[in-house]
């Protein structure tokens, strides 16, 4: 379970890095 959930943190702050680069990119 503690494995499930360090993964889904995992996804979610690369999803917000790429999308603050993103965000960057664009400004």
């Amino acid at each position: 379970m503690y494995k499930n959930i360090s993964y889904t943190m995992d996804q979610k702050w690369y999803e917000i890095f790429f999308y603050t680069r993103c965000i960057v990119r664009m400004g």
